[in-house]
C-alpha cells in the first residue's frame, strides 16, 4: 500500500511538472512570437529567423536575462514602476502604443518561426549575434559593436 502511495505521488509530480513545463514554453513562444511580430513580422522568413536568433542569443548571454519573456519586456529605464517611452531593449514595447495583433496570418507564420527558434534552429553567420536595428536608423551604439551582416531591413551586431 505505501508503495502504491509512492507511486502514485510519483505519477502526480511527474505530470504537474510536465504541465508547468508546457505552460512555461507556451508564455516563452508567445514573448518571441510578440517580438517578432511587431518587429518583424513584413520580413521574409530568414529575417524573421535573424531578429528571433538575436533574442535567443541574448537568453543565452548572461548580459541579458535568461527567458523570452524577459528579454523581449527588459526596459532600460523605467519612472515610478511605469516603462519610459523609447527606452526598452525592443522599440516596440515602450513606443507607447498598445501592442496589438491585427493580422493574425502574419502572427500564425512568426509563431512557427518562434517554434523553430525555441528548437535551436539558427543562422550560422549570426550565432553571436545580440544586437540588431532597422537599416533606416543609426543607433549610438552601433560605433561600440562588430557588424556582423544585414538581413532584410535590419541590420546585426556583436
Amino acid at each position: 500500500m505505501v508503495l502504491l502511495g509512492f507511486i502514485v505521488a510519483f505519477i502526480i509530480s511527474v505530470f504537474f511538472t510536465l504541465t508547468v513545463l508546457a505552460q512555461n514554453l507556451e508564455e516563452e513562444t508567445v514573448c518571441l512570437s510578440e517580438a517578432l511580430y511587431f518587429e518583424a513580422r513584413s520580413e521574409s522568413f530568414i529575417a524573421q529567423l535573424a531578429v528571433g536568433n538575436v533574442i535567443y542569443n541574448r537568453v543565452k548571454s548572461s548580459k541579458f536575462p535568461n527567458t523570452f519573456c524577459e528579454v523581449v519586456h527588459q526596459a532600460n529605464k523605467t519612472r515610478q514602476g511605469k516603462l519610459i517611452k523609447h527606452k526598452c531593449q525592443f522599440s516596440y514595447y515602450c513606443d507607447g502604443k498598445e501592442e496589438k495583433i491585427y493580422n493574425k496570418e502574419s502572427y500564425k507564420t512568426v509563431t512557427s518561426v518562434s517554434h523553430l527558434i525555441i528548437e535551436g534552429v539558427s543562422i550560422e553567420s549570426l550565432r553571436d549575434a545580440l544586437y540588431y536595428h532597422a537599416v533606416y536608423v543609426t543607433p549610438y551604439w552601433v560605433k561600440d559593436k562588430m557588424y556582423l551582416g544585414n538581413l532584410g531591413l535590419h541590420k546585426f551586431y556583436k
